[in-house]
């Protein structure tokens, strides 16, 4: 991909080989080659890809000889990501993580390579099948936080099902941070198409990050804002809508975490304190029930007639997925 590496860390690991680290953000997708050129021989190249934003904040490194290779006792920031490598010296032997650890690979029959989510001390340490000379690095990588709404995946899941004669809907809208990294957005009020509180879900406010809605016909993304929108909430009913809604709604950032719908809101309305909540939406869920039809100007309730129906969830940066259902 045409990635240069740099240099972060070079150690002696014997009298004979060093330990060479380098690093490099990848600025495209797609195959790649690492090409190591140089004096000397390159008994082995291992290689690690993380996916979102990383630093290496500090490492360690150590050598000897014993069956349970580790490098000296350290305490990383709680929560930091530590990659651990190890190299046996001798002839091909057995090795698996050390207690705590997750084995990521072994390459070339004995080098390998664990990691885990660290909270307090740690030595990074392996099990070898017998003890033999060894080489081993330790990293502490920490998040780097990531300040973009292209980074998040809104998600659309819809379930139909029938049941005496009724057609029912469940449909969910949800935004999901598939990074390793948080994602700090701030809020846009950038929606695709202008839904109100009757075509999603009940307590659905518009200035909640994602939403629903289903509009008879088959739209697609070019014309989807042409649709004329069903009212799935029944006008004439007043509901308890829990107090965080319009509170978590009114934030001004949210702060996704990693690999998570889970967000924190910031800037809320004065004399209300921000919550953090699930960011997601929908019918058919544990608080609202699947939908069966839709209400008319008037109050009148209408049960979904024959036809293809387009379900459209979208978030308030712009972001939107439809999905479909037929009623024959």
């Amino acid at each position: 991909m045409g990635n240069m590496f740099t240099v972060f860390e070079m150690d002696r690991a014997s009298s004979t080989y060093y330990n060479l680290i380098y690093y490099a953000t990848a600025s495209s997708t797609g195959p790649d080659t690492l090409t190591v050129r140089g004096d000397g021989n390159y008994p082995s190249i291992m290689a690690t890809e993380l996916q979102g934003l990383h630093t290496i904040s500090s490492f360690e490194t150590a050598n000897g000889h014993s069956s349970v290779p580790s490098v000296s006792a350290f305490t990383p920031a709680s929560g930091s990501f530590v990659l651990a490598f190890v190299e046996p010296l001798g002839p091909p032997i057995s090795v698996s993580a050390g207690a705590g650890y997750t084995m990521a690979a072994v390459y070339a029959v004995s080098n390998a390579c664990e990691y885990e989510t660290v909270t307090g001390q740690t030595t990074s340490s392996f099990n070898l099948g017998a003890s033999t000379d060894w080489e081993e690095v330790s990293l502490v990588l920490s998040q780097n936080q990531v300040n973009s709404a292209n980074y998040l995946n809104l998600r659309l899941s819809l379930n139909t099902s029938t049941s005496s004669g009724a057609f029912t809907v469940s449909a969910i809208a949800d935004e999901y941070n598939p990074l390793a990294s948080p994602i700090n957005v701030t809020a846009a009020d950038s929606w695709l198409v202008t839904l109100n509180g009757l075509h999603g879900a009940p307590c659905w406010v518009d200035d909640w990050p994602v939403a629903f809605g289903i509009a008879s016909g088959h739209f697609t993304a070019s014309n989807v804002t042409s649709a004329k929108f069903l009212d799935l909430v029944n006008p004439s009913t007043t509901y308890s809508c829990p107090i965080y809604l319009g509170i978590f709604g009114s934030a001004t950032t949210y702060l996704f975490q990693p690999m998570s719908d889970t967000a924190t809101g910031y800037g809320c309305w004065a004399n209300y304190q921000c919550v953090t909540e699930v960011a997601s939406t929908g019918v058919g869920q544990s608080f609202w029930p699947a939908v069966t039809g839709y209400w008319n100007q008037g109050g009148t309730f209408t049960s979904f007639p024959k036809g293809t129906y387009t379900v459209l969830a979208e978030d308030e940066w712009g972001h939107s997925a439809l999905a479909y259902f037929t009623i024959s």
